[in-house]
């Protein structure tokens, strides 16, 4: 949408907009040039299904509202998992770990 605006506002300051009045008649012209009629539409009066609606509105709020606030907390929280695993992994690596053994105790497990 953007590009088609960027075209179009040079032309409307050069020299207006010259668009064709869509109520004036042949404006949606769906003859041929012999006059016959290419297509004629005619929407259906009764919804798809025969009459009987096909959804709920508890269902319809379900997959409006929950299902992309748990698709979207589901991966912050993934996230923050990872994240917090990296950052322990390399706490580790560089050997400045959070918890260091106090001076003079043994660890419980000998050989």
């Amino acid at each position: 949408y953007f590009l088609p605006m960027l075209s179009f506002i040079p032309l409307v300051l050069i020299g207006g907009p010259h668009l064709p009045n869509p109520f004036e008649a042949g404006y949606n012209n769906m003859t041929a040039p012999n006059g016959t009629v290419i297509a004629h539409y005619q929407p259906p009066r009764d919804v798809p299904t025969g009459g009987q609606w096909y959804w709920s509105l508890p269902l319809a709020i379900v997959v409006v509202f929950f299902v992309p606030s748990a698709i979207l907390g589901s991966a912050y929280i993934l996230k923050t998992r990872i994240l917090a695993q990296e950052e322990e992994q390399q706490e580790l690596e560089e050997g400045g770990g959070s918890y260091q053994r106090p001076v003079g105790v043994e660890p419980f497990l000998r050989n």
